[in-house]
């Protein structure tokens, strides 16, 4: 019995600590009608005209239109994506990343490879990528802030604020294996 116990408590720890999370979030807007008399024969006509619906629907197709998911899209940062690749699992990181990615210029190949970053130390990282021109991966070093030019564009890779330098010179640290995708911003409006 306590060994099937502490089994049950076991797998149930390493369930919670590599399954993905799964969010929902509901909202209500509220869509008011302008002031109008108190009038009872002009009560009579709203009620008789299709006025409210005609509103209604009209503010949900600006919440759902392409401009509105645009705009939204761009101000949450969805372009570029961040991932720590673990032993086990990979783990979105949202505004998490302890290192910006800003781009000057990209090539469009860019939006069908990841990039992968590994962190050495507190100042450099490794960069790979498939380079579809050549056919192959290419692998190099760059100092973080440092300007890069190659085959994905130019670009540079800037550490965050919360960027923990003690952690990533400890040789013993292993969180240091990133994945960075790239979105189109028509992919992501035609997604939401």
């Amino acid at each position: 019995y306590i060994i099937s116990l502490v089994l049950a408590l076991l797998s149930a720890y390493y369930y919670t600590w590599y399954a993905t999370p799964v969010y929902s979030a509901s909202g209500t807007v509220m869509v008011k009608q302008p002031k109008s008399s108190t009038d009872a024969a002009d009560i009579l006509k709203q009620l008789n005209d299709f006025t409210t619906d005609r509103n209604i629907q009209n503010e949900i197709e600006v919440l759902k239109s392409r401009t509105m998911v645009a705009k939204t899209v761009q101000a949450l940062g969805f372009e570029v994506a961040y991932f720590l690749k673990g032993s086990i699992k990979t783990s979105e990181l949202y505004n998490t990343c302890p290192f910006e990615f800003i781009d000057d210029s990209l090539r469009y190949f860019v939006y069908s490879v990841p990039i992968k970053v590994r962190v050495l130390n507190s100042s450099r990282y490794e960069i790979t990528h498939y380079n579809p021109a050549e056919d192959k991966e290419i692998k190099t070093t760059h100092r973080f802030g440092e300007h890069i030019s190659n085959a994905l564009g130019s670009f540079r890779l800037e550490k965050k604020d919360f960027f923990n330098n003690k952690a990533f010179d400890n040789l013993e640290y292993d969180k240091r294996t990133f994945v960075i995708r790239f979105n189109s911003l028509d992919g992501l409006i035609n997604r939401y």
